[in-house]
């Protein structure tokens, strides 16, 4: 199973039986799948989490999983109708523009009894859209690749907050510890890297042994590249990921933290947040911004609109106003392009002798 590549060249992942079926059954019991149940939302059978939860967690749990042959929220709202579907698995991306389609259309949800988000971060208000339009409970897991997909999932009967702000607990027999810069095991509530050790993750990378003595220690813990924290409660916080960190300054920027504000503002629809070259602060941030609908908003109210919660050298340097984001095969945001993109724009403006609005740090 190959990686999707988001920030850098895909890998190869090693994976058993032992580790798909490990993690489909868990997200299976997670949602309490049955052979009563229909799944849909499942649109690519080449990522692991179509695979494994999707494929072979409906097989495992007995149900039926109803395919279509390409990503689109009007087919996936139309199997909804038609079938009945009772289980919603789906990318950020997907119920994103299943609330826009819905906007200008009448679908009778009623069957749904709850929806699954994986594969990217899910923004609050997103989440908040997607149970009030579905009337269903939305949770959300912790899936990689190189854990043959979910890792850790919040219940339907956990708290809204839990729901929301989390992406659940590990799941049964997976050991999660979060580290150190230095590698040392941090305590509950503090953020770090996250790594983890169970039956779904990987025994390496295929014909990459360098990368696959980075990724994974001498304990068998694989080391996620994901920021994060536990709660005393178990429950997983994700900030980000490490390889996105912006130094700009001197001071580290998680772009997940610049998103979620800029995500929202009621005129915009998403945001994603880069880092590019800058001599004099080492990194400047780059904010793309698409607008909803009909949205107006401008690159300086954007800014006040993050001043307000956020530190100033948080505050973009550049914000870009785009049609739509780069994306993969899979549905998740392509940072790579983004990051290219970046660059490209900071090249030409210091070609064309044009200086960069710059915040003060």
């Amino acid at each position: 199973q190959y990686t999707s590549g988001t920030s850098g060249k895909p890998k190869g992942v090693e994976l058993s039986h032992r580790n798909l079926i490990h993690a489909a059954a868990a997200t299976a019991e997670a949602v309490s799948l049955g052979p009563e149940d229909r799944v849909v939302g499942v649109t690519a059978l080449f990522h692991v989490f179509g695979l494994g939860p999707g494929l072979l967690g409906t097989a495992i749990g007995g149900g039926r999983l109803l395919l279509q042959d390409e990503f689109g929220a009007a087919r996936t709202l139309e199997l909804i109708e038609s079938e009945r579907a009772t289980v919603h698995f789906g990318v950020p991306t997907l119920f994103a523009t299943e609330l826009a389609e819905l906007r200008n259309r009448d679908v009778d949800l009623g069957s749904i009894r709850v929806c699954l988000s994986a594969g990217a971060p899910m923004p609050d208000g997103l989440a908040r859209a997607v149970e009030e339009r579905f009337e269903a409970p939305l949770i959300i897991a912790y899936s990689l690749t190189e854990a043959a997909s979910t890792v850790a999932v919040a219940t339907p009967s956990d708290p809204v907050s839990k729901r929301h702000f989390t992406v659940g607990r590990p799941v049964p027999s997976t050991d999660l510890r979060v580290l150190g810069e230095n590698g040392d095991v941090l305590p509950v509530e503090s953020v770090g890297e996250i790594a983890m050790r169970g039956p779904g993750v990987t025994g390496g990378y295929y014909r990459q042994p360098r990368e696959t003595a980075r990724a994974l220690d001498g304990e068998g813990y694989l080391k996620t590249g994901d920021l994060g924290m536990l709660d005393d409660e178990g429950f997983i916080h994700l900030v980000g990921r490490s390889m996105d960190v912006v130094v700009r300054g001197g001071f580290n920027v998680h772009p997940q933290e610049v998103e979620d504000r800029l995500g929202s503002h009621p005129a915009v629809d998403r945001a994603a947040v880069v880092g590019f070259p800058d001599e004099l602060l080492g990194e400047g941030l780059c904010a793309f911004v698409v607008r909803v609908e009909g949205g107006v908003v401008t690159e300086s109210e954007l800014r006040d609109w993050s001043r307000e919660s956020l530190a100033e050298y948080k505050l973009p340097d550049r914000i870009r106003f785009v049609d739509s984001m780069p994306m993969t095969g899979s549905g998740k945001l392509w940072r790579h392009e983004l990051a290219r993109l970046a660059r490209m724009d900071q090249a030409s403006e210091l070609e064309g002798g044009r200086s960069v609005p710059r915040v003060e740090s």
